[in-house]
């Protein structure tokens, strides 16, 4: 069980990794070759400084930040050659580069936590179940919907199915907790509205830092509720949302690790075979509205957010559309590609086939 018990608890809660730990841990880039990572130093004279800094945003990561793992010209070669590599997908990558190539000296087959199971989930396509083995503690089944995330869990030293959903906690990584449980069809009937929307507001109304602060009162109102926890499984930035909350108090961060509420007439069933389902608490339409802060009119990075956060609780905050804030939390054309390119190979390893 996580508690923590610093004043400032987000530092605490939220786990930012290196640079060189997401290659490692996520993509399996912590050795190259017969040569050691931390070993290549000077072999690349003159390093594409631009190419460099495109690559570094494929991961989120500034060129310049001051936790950067990655310094050696060697290093940030290898990293742009990884890059390229995953993105080319008429090429095979090299053995050298990562550990889903068979022939890579530290390759996952021969080289994984041999304690962690992973099984695609028959009845929701999809999804992963993570297992470790003699883990007699935890009683629910953890579930995740990335096979990168899948795969990353072979490469760390786990011995709990709690320690993983704790990373995945601090890395904002979507995640469910499902128990067994009887499956009872649902039941017709009409739309009840979560009593903390926001409401409505007229068409051209400029909300300020009144309105917010009027949100994070209901926002927080609500995340008080054991099945609140559901906010911080989805990841992303409703979790990143949630957070912020529990710098005040994260008793439910404990919450999600002891699993669902087992309130049935707010989760998720995930039919299985024999009559049986696969339950977790879940979030309705309006639920989600009410912790992103989305107000009816009549008509993702850290950096970011706490910018934004600044600008709102200053007064100089503009309301945006849903279409604006799509635009603004897009990623770069890059990220998203070299996202699905690796996801594929993944989901190829997990499935048995070759990667490239």
């Amino acid at each position: 069980m996580t508690t923590v018990n610093n004043a400032d608890t987000t530092n605490t809660i939220i786990g930012f990794e290196t640079f060189e730990n997401i290659l490692r841990f996520r993509y399996g880039v912590h050795h190259t070759g017969e040569i050691q990572w931390l070993n290549l130093k000077l072999e690349v004279a003159n390093l594409d400084t631009e190419n460099w800094k495109a690559t570094c945003r494929v991961f989120g990561v500034s060129e310049d930040s001051n936790d950067h793992s990655v310094k050696s010209n060697g290093q940030k070669d290898r990293v742009i050659k990884f890059v390229d590599c995953v993105l080319d997908n008429t090429q095979p990558i090299s053995r050298d580069l990562y550990d889903l190539h068979p022939s890579h000296p530290r390759n996952v087959v021969e080289n994984r936590n041999q304690n962690i199971m992973v099984t695609p989930h028959a009845f929701d396509a999809g999804w992963y179940c993570i297992a470790v083995q003699n883990d007699t503690v935890t009683q629910w089944h953890l579930f995740v919907d990335n096979p990168t995330t899948a795969v990353a869990c072979y490469r760390r030293s786990y011995s709990s199915v709690s320690e993983i959903a704790s990373d995945f906690l601090r890395a904002g990584i979507r995640f469910s907790t499902r128990k067994y449980g009887p499956y009872l069809p649902p039941k017709p009937g009409p739309h009840i509205q979560c009593p903390n929307i926001l409401g409505y507001r007229p068409k051209h109304y400029k909300p300020n830092h009144v309105d917010y602060a009027a949100y994070e009162a209901a926002r927080n109102a609500f995340l008080v509720h054991p099945r609140a926890r559901a906010a911080l499984l989805k990841g992303g930035i409703i979790w990143r949302l949630t957070i912020e909350f529990l710098r005040d108090d994260p008793v439910l961060w404990d919450q999600v690790l002891r699993g669902p509420t087992g309130d049935l007439k707010h989760s998720h069933a995930w039919c299985t075979e024999k009559g049986t389902a696969l339950w977790d608490d879940e979030l309705s339409d309006d639920e989600l509205d009410l912790i992103s802060g989305v107000y009816r009119v009549f008509t993702g990075c850290e950096h970011w957010y706490q910018a934004r956060l600044e600008r709102i609780r200053d007064g100089t905050a503009q309301l945006r559309n849903g279409k604006e804030w799509v635009n603004s939390l897009k990623f770069t054309k890059k990220t998203l590609q070299f996202a699905k390119a690796y996801d594929d190979e993944a989901w190829k390893y997990l499935s048995g086939l070759p990667v490239r």
